[in-house]
């Protein structure tokens, strides 16, 4: 049995061209071949150009370090300038808002403004004001020089 099917095995080959079948396997494998050989030619070469551009531009960056952290401090100190410019505007708006309260201003023509001068009726109930001890208090406002060189118009305090 086992000569038998040794010699069908024999003619089915001899029958059969094997080239064929083959070959368009081995053209197949060499053309992928060529393809592995081109992407590791191109991995080597981007491997070589990142290596030589880290070299390059790390020390450039570092270098740029120190100006971007000082860019970073002028940033944080305008932005706490900015707040405190807020906070006074919010309270000056606060203290006119209670003196037009107290002078019961509505309008700002000059007939709005002269109108509290001429009233003979004059409210007594006034739950805000800007008085203390009867005396006017100035808000407490930001000094630009605090902020503001003379030489150069940078952001210096915090």
């Amino acid at each position: 049995m086992v000569e038998k099917l040794a010699g069908e095995y024999s003619q089915y080959l001899k029958k059969t061209d094997i080239g064929k079948e083959i070959n368009p396997i081995c053209s197949s494998i060499e053309e992928m071949m060529a393809r592995l050989e081109e992407f590791e030619s191109l991995l080597v070469t981007v491997k070589i150009d990142s290596n030589s551009s880290i070299q390059q531009n790390i020390p450039q960056i570092l270098a740029q370090k120190a100006e971007f952290d000082l860019l970073c401090q002028r940033i944080d100190s305008l932005e706490r300038f900015v707040a405190t410019v807020n906070e006074n505007l919010n309270t000056m708006e606060k203290t006119i808002e209670i003196a037009e309260e107290e002078l019961n201003v509505t309008d700002y023509s000059i007939k709005g403004l002269l109108k509290p001068l001429f009233n003979k009726s004059k409210s007594t109930n006034r739950p805000r004001s800007n008085l203390e001890n009867g005396e006017f208090k100035t808000p407490i406002l930001l000094k630009t020089s605090d902020y503001f060189n003379s030489e150069s118009e940078s952001v210096d305090k915090s």
